[in-house]
């Protein structure tokens, strides 16, 4: 049997998550499990999405063999102690990775020993003694013992270096890029070095710094940690403090396998960060970081070129899903565009969505379920190598998947979630091509299919409302059907119909009720409505499978066609053997209906106009009404 891993991580951190990733994809291969990556994007600094967060709620654990939690960037506190309660309670082993937690086997690097070497390296090579330090939020343990190398390399080396030097930032970069400009407008004398307790906030400052004529390393020198290729390749390169995310990786696949083979497994398991001189600290390494941007520039014609089709790819996705105005057609929309061909969503890709997206043409978000995945969501879209799943819905604490074939291939499957404001409304099921993690790929199809979603709520709500004007404007407030308006469009459209070749055999039934002026006058017209409404009722029910007008106050007209058609004689003595039974009946006066009616066979290729065969139609009528009057003898009707 496969063994299924559950991974948590969030692709804020995408630069890192994408070797973590590709190292633990690359070594678990031979170990015949399969990796189920569940990915936010929820960034720090920013007003915490809620919604993007229930993704990780998304797996019933103890249909997993193991779960890894990758911390590094998913440091919400309710989110980390959800996931390892689920865990335990679960049964399974798991693995935190950039964390030490109780009770899991924890993968993680020393931040003060990779620290403490970057900030002897700025005090003993260049002599820095004013020293700005930008952490992330005030209780975040790796920022901390970053800050913490700080503080003991100062003191030793008799370094000026107080909590007045120390901005938390809460990893937001609009915070510490507004904190410099301050600065700056401000006139006040800027550090020596900028420290930055990661090195996306680096690049942010870099820009600030330069946009205000300030030249790094020449002004100003500057610093980060995490040490991805981006920090690599930026100029001027990062002086930063690389993190051993592929070894991590290879050491959590060694740690899944001792698992999996039922050996012990240390609880702890250390990977020391590595101390990397860039050119933003004043060090000449230009030629070896010109090498690894000559080869980023390579690159660039063709991820331009890939997302330009992109873009295309998600315009079409766009139309078709907003050119649906009804749920009911969605599936359809989407299945036509996305099974005709391949695109970079790749393949395997599902979609899932749950049915009570359709109710909000006629509600608000607010009235459903918020931050939480319903347990049945309708399969959309599923494709998976040459196989297109017919749409369906699953349960999906049963399975997140449809059953998919045994290929004897390693897969990881990237699940991401779909929501509409506090209504976590699905999630997307993409390829495992571990180069999107790092390109925004998967968050740039994640993002626009639930904007297009936002976009389609908007649409369902118009359609409703357009039906609500509808039933407005061609519904007959009584009895419920179609009235003169609506009768005099579908007339209209019948003709233009005719006049464009389009030839089909119908017929056309008029009916006016008996008696209803005698019921208003002698009951009321409370009665009188009764009446209307019983006799609109036993004409539908006679003629179930055709449109039934109200044309006038007691007079109704139907078009037949397909099975009533066919069957229209036999339903004619139905119907007139119905009013026979109530007219022989005991029923009370308003219930005792009493109705002419007069059909007529139309064939446009008879030359016959539609006005002369509703005429035919209208004769038949007064024929008949004048047959129930000799029969009963009296002139009532």
């Amino acid at each position: 049997m496969k063994k299924k891993v559950a991974v948590f991580a969030n692709g804020w951190g995408s630069d890192i998550l994408r070797y973590y990733m590709g190292s633990l994809k690359e070594n678990i291969l031979g170990q015949n499990a399969d990796l189920y990556l569940f990915m936010g994007h929820d960034a720090y600094g920013m007003a915490h999405n809620e919604s993007e967060c229930c993704i990780y709620e998304l797996p019933v654990l103890d249909q997993f063999d193991a779960a890894v939690f990758f911390a590094p960037g998913l440091d919400f506190a309710h989110v980390n102690e959800g996931i390892v309660n689920r865990c335990k309670q679960a049964g399974i082993p798991f693995i935190t990775v950039g964390k030490v937690l109780n009770g899991a086997i924890s993968i993680y690097s020393d931040q003060y020993k990779g620290m403490k070497p970057l900030v002897d390296h700025m005090i003993e090579n260049h002599h820095v003694e004013k020293i700005l330090f930008i952490a992330g939020p005030r209780d975040h343990f790796d920022s901390n013992e970053r800050l913490r190398a700080t503080k003991d390399s100062c003191h030793e080396h008799g370094v000026d270096f107080s909590d007045a030097d120390v901005l938390y930032s809460n990893w937001d970069v609009m915070s510490a890029t507004r904190h410099i400009r301050e600065m700056i407008e401000k006139k006040k004398k800027l550090p020596d070095v900028i420290m930055c307790a990661n090195d996306a906030t680096a690049f942010f400052i870099s820009f600030v710094l330069e946009e205000n004529g300030y030249n790094v390393p020449g002004d100003v020198l500057l610093t980060g940690f995490d040490g991805t290729m981006k920090s690599k390749t930026f100029y001027p390169s990062l002086t930063s403090v690389a993190q051993p995310f592929e070894t991590m990786g290879q050491k959590t696949a060694e740690c899944l396998a001792a698992v999996f083979d039922g050996k012990q497994v240390a609880s702890k398991h250390y990977i020391p960060c590595e101390f990397v001189i860039g050119e933003s600290c004043g060090c000449d390494v230009t030629a070896e970081r010109d090498a690894l941007r000559r080869e980023i520039c390579r690159q660039i014609p063709s991820d331009q070129a890939r997302a330009g089709f992109r873009r295309g790819r998600l315009h079409y996705m766009e139309n078709a899903v907003l050119k649906s105005e009804r749920y009911a057609t969605l599936k359809d929309s989407l299945q036509e565009y996305f099974y005709e061909n391949d695109g970079q969503e790749g393949n395997p890709f599902f979609v899932f969505i749950d049915p009570n997206l359709g109710k909000l043409g006629e509600c608000e978000i607010e009235e459903l379920p918020k931050y939480t995945y319903s347990d049945h969501m309708d399969m959309l879209i599923g494709k998976y190598k040459k196989t297109h799943y017919e749409a369906r819905s699953i349960n999906i604490r049963e399975q997140l998947l449809p059953e998919l074939p045994q290929d004897g291939e390693e897969h990881m499957y990237v699940f991401l979630p779909l929501y509409v404001k506090s209504f976590v409304c699905g999630y997307m099921v993409m390829s495992d091509e571990i180069p999107y993690i790092e390109k925004n790929i998967y968050e740039d199809f994640q993002s626009s299919m639930n904007n297009i979603l936002e976009t389609y709520v908007k649409n369902l709500k118009l359609s409703a409302l357009n039906d609500r004007l509808s039933d407005l404007l061609n519904k007959d407030p009584m009895t419920g059907v179609r009235n003169r308006v609506a009768y005099e469009s579908y007339m209209l459209s019948l003709k233009d119909r005719i006049a464009s070749g389009d030839h089909a055999d119908t017929a056309f039934v008029m009916f006016d009720l008996n008696d209803l002026k005698k019921i208003n006058d002698t009951y009321g017209h409370e009665k009188g409505d009764e009446y209307i409404k019983n006799g609109c009722q036993l004409i539908c029910e006679t003629f179930v499978h055709s449109i039934v007008f109200r044309i006038g106050g007691d007079e109704f007209f139907s078009v037949l066609w397909g099975k009533d058609y066919n069957n229209r004689d036999s339903l004619l003595e139905s119907f007139k053997s119905s009013l026979a039974q109530i007219e022989a009946s005991d029923k009370s006066p308003e219930e005792k209906v009493s109705i002419a009616c007069g059909m007529v066979v139309y064939n446009s290729r008879s030359g016959e106009s539609v006005d002369e065969a509703l005429r035919r139609a209208d004769d038949a009528m007064y024929a008949d009404k004048r047959r129930i009057k000799q029969a009963r003898g009296v002139d009532q009707a």
